[in-house]
């Protein structure tokens, strides 16, 4: 469940509000589908809630891929709800304003898309997705009209919400939502106010509005009805109480399968605890964040988290998995936890493997009990791609298979895959799952780049051919054939290293740590360069005419993997490159250390994995080492090397570049006394010491107005003045009616402490309101 986001409200001036209108007797159903209300009647993703995705300029929604809700913004932006009973081949048609915002977006596929939500004979809710605009019909920057029909099948009953989604890659601007139907739509719930704002369990809470209808529906507060108790059901006015499991929230009213639009929140004052799952990365996030994608036969892994509220405290921690206060159950074969107690906001890592498992959308259910009656559910979404499409491309976009080559060195490859429905499959978050290999290395090797976004290479050496085979992670296979002719003269005629392994010691301690990158000739070298991606120390040239050769060193912070040394220069005016892979192994008299981080706070979650580990003496408490993650594997995991051997316990002391970056001991403790003793021994490594970090819970706040706010129509300019907080952002926003989600953010500024000041510099309304807002 989602606790809601609370901002600072400044109101100045009169009050002009009016409606959307349901047009008697025609078809349209969508109110305000222009925007000219802003949001007026539309539902905004409670993620965007303080950032809402409308562009005033275009009176327009923004879909945005840096919109924070994923791995690519993608997921329902806005929604509204609507009330028109179906019949089996009623037909339906939507349609959409769309434009890209540059030339250069969106990229290929598919973006804008329109979900229409439906009720069932059974009283299910089903959501078709009607139309998915193809990026490829974006010829420019002017509108386009789209437009989808949609015929109704027998078991659907009811029509309830309309929702706009980026269901892609792209960056688009649409407006016009259309919406028709053969019959109008019916009445909507409204829900006007909540009233205590905040209750504890067993309390009454009032619920006030229109067109609840005089039978009892559900009422649903913080996304689901467990713990809530209806205990009276008027058209207007409903009357519950909470009681555990509900953890508060947004309050919503169905009818009917409709559901109340408003923004309405209750915050819960009673002790509790809360279960959440998420993927371990945002990279891996799919549909809004709350899904993890993978391919058929990789595991998937969720983070698990646990939060306490209002003075929770289980006495010996929680444990996620084991007997002590926590159990979890639901846990089918194949589901496995690192075994992590919960002592403070932290939790652990789900590993769910998915062979067998067929393509598609699976549900992962975990309940979690704390032994005192007190239980929590949490959910999450496993997509398993199927690739019915795969392929390797040149970087000019021809297809590699068959390609042949005439020169030496590096040529860059990607890969490029799609679903069943021809939706794109993006290949670099698997690869730790995925093996590339040459069937002739000596000609032609294959070659990856570990880290964020590494791409894929194909070395050239010598004349011949060779099969590149992908194998994915359920045995499946794709080869592809290439070949080489590379002229007799001039060309490189040898490269390769004096210790094609070495060992990440750093500096010239000892001969065999001391390496060569060598290079020949058919010919003299007129100009030589040498280039690499890993901290190598370089120690100068050596070598004349045709047989060069480059010294180098382990730096201080080289890593186990495998890195690309490249290599040449002119001969007889033709420029010649040689690239070879060198293999680093971790020194044997040290140790490594692998885990994952997991970080929900707004720091480095979904762009890498950026922090300090310190390792303190488990006996002394004495900061034995320290070593800097920077990027990690780009998808929430990290490791390290070079550790001395001994018993630590280990600290997560955060982003170096951040002074509120969040700090943890492992597993999960706040102190040094509370933290795990962890073994490390030479030549051997240590898995699974994973952080897990979600935002600490905070009261409402508001910034306090320093000074009376000027509003000049004349020069069309207005301006407030506040008490900031430090290193925070905030948002200058206005309205029209102050209705719900019809906010417009004007200006914004970064806050260091002390006075801030916001301004619009476009009032010239007769009426308006502004309120500053918190960013989160």
């Amino acid at each position: 469940m989602k606790c809601p986001v609370y901002h600072a409200v400044a109101c100045l001036s009169g009050l002009v509000f009016s409606t959307g209108l349901v047009f008697a007797g025609t078809q349209e159903i969508l109110k305000n589908g222009n925007f000219a209300q802003v949001l007026h009647g539309w539902q905004v993703n409670p993620v965007l809630i303080a950032q809402p995705p409308f562009v005033a300029a275009e009176n327009a929604i923004d879909l945005a891929p840096w919109l924070g809700m994923s791995e690519f913004g993608q997921g329902v932006l806005v929604s509204q709800p609507v009330n028109v009973p179906l019949e089996a081949g009623d037909l339906l048609t939507v349609g959409l304003d769309v434009r890209r915002t540059s030339a250069f977006w969106p990229l290929d596929g598919r973006t804008a898309a329109v979900s229409l939500e439906m009720i069932d004979s059974d009283g299910q809710r089903q959501v078709e997705r009607v139309l998915h605009v193809s990026n490829e019909e974006l010829i420019d920057t002017a509108y386009g009209r789209f437009t989808a029909t949609y015929t109704v099948p027998g078991d659907r009953v009811r029509l309830v919400g309309f929702s706009i989604e980026n269901a892609g890659d792209g960056h688009l601007f649409v407006r016009n939502a259309s919406l028709l139907a053969p019959r109008e739509s019916g009445p909507l719930p409204q829900l006007a106010g909540v009233a205590p704002a905040a209750v504890a369990y067993g309390q009454t809470l009032t619920l006030n509005g229109s067109a609840f209808g005089t039978a009892p529906g559900r009422v649903l507060v913080g996304g689901c009805s467990d713990g809530v108790q209806i205990e009276s059901w008027s058209d207007t006015q409903v009357r519950i109480s909470l009681g555990d499991p509900s953890i508060g929230g947004t309050v919503v009213i169905e009818r009917e399968g409709v559901r109340t639009w408003q923004s309405r929140f209750v915050r819960l004052t009673s002790p509790y605890f809360t279960l959440t799952l998420k993927p371990v990365s945002l990279m891996m996030g799919h549909g809004g964040g709350d899904a993890v994608e993978t391919l058929p036969g990789r595991a998937a892994d969720l983070a698990v988290f646990v939060r306490f509220f209002n003075g929770y405290a289980p006495p010996d921690g929680l444990h996620l998995s084991g007997s002590d206060a926590m159990i979890l159950s639901g846990m089918a074969a194949g589901m496995s936890f690192h075994e992590n107690p919960v002592r403070g906001a932290g939790g652990s890592i789900l590993r769910v493997e998915t062979a067998g498992w067929q393509p598609g959308l699976h549900t992962v259910s975990v309940t979690a009990s704390d032994g005192h009656g007190r239980t929590r559910t949490a959910e999450a979404v496993v997509w398993v791609r199927d690739l019915a499409t795969f392929a390797w491309n040149l970087q000019s976009g021809d297809p590699l298979d068959g390609a042949h080559f005439t020169s030496q060195g590096e040529v860059s490859i990607y890969a490029a895959g799609a679903d069943a429905e021809d939706e794109p499959v993006w290949i670099y978050p698997f690869a730790d799952a995925i093996e590339v290999t040459s069937s002739n290395p000596a000609v032609i090797e294959v070659y990856h780049e570990a880290g964020l976004f590494g791409g894929y290479s194909l070395l050239v050496h010598d004349s011949g051919s060779a099969t590149i085979t992908t194998v994915f992670p359920d045995s499946s296979s794709v080869p592809v054939n290439v070949s080489a002719t590379i002229p007799a003269s001039p060309r490189i005629s040898g490269s390769g290293f004096t210790h094609p392994i070495m060992t990440n010691f750093p500096g010239e301690a000892t001969e065999e740590n001391r390496n060569t990158f060598f290079f020949s000739a058919t010919d003299t070298f007129t100009q030589v360069s040498v280039g690499w991606n890993s901290d190598l120390a370089g120690g100068g040239f050596g070598g004349i005419g045709a047989n060069r050769t480059w010294h180098f060193y382990a730096g201080e912070t080289l890593h186990p993997g495998n890195y690309l040394v490249s290599g040449g220069g002119y001969v007889g005016g033709v420029l010649l490159r040689t690239s070879r892979i060198l293999r680093v192994v971790n020194d044997p008299l040290t140790g490594l250390l692998h885990g994952q981080v997991a970080d929900f706070t707004g720091g480095s979650h979904g762009h890498g994995t950026y922090g300090r580990i310190e390792f303190y003496d488990a006996d002394t408490g004495e900061l034995v080492y320290t070593d800097e993650v920077f990027g990690g594997d780009g998808f929430g995991g990290y490791t390290l090397s070079r550790i001395p051997p001994g018993s630590y316990k280990i600290f997560w002391a955060g982003d170096i570049w951040a002074e509120d970056s969040p700090t943890q001991w492992y597993p999960n403790a706040d102190n040094f006394a509370a933290a795990r003793v962890v073994e490390i021994a030479a030549g051997s490594g240590v898995e699974g010491i994973d952080f897990l970090f979600v935002p600490s819970p905070a009261p409402p706040s508001a910034p306090r107005i320093t000074s009376v706010p000027v509003a000049d129509r004349a020069t069309g300019s207005f301006s407030i003045s506040f008490e900031a907080e430090d290193n925070v952002e905030y948002a200058l926003q206005k309205s029209l009616t102050m209705g719900d989600n019809t906010w417009v953010t004007v200006a914004t500024t970064y806050a260091w402490g002390g006075e801030a000041t916001l301004e619009d510099p476009t009032y010239t309304e007769e009426k308006a309101f502004y309120r500053v807002v918190r960013l989160p």
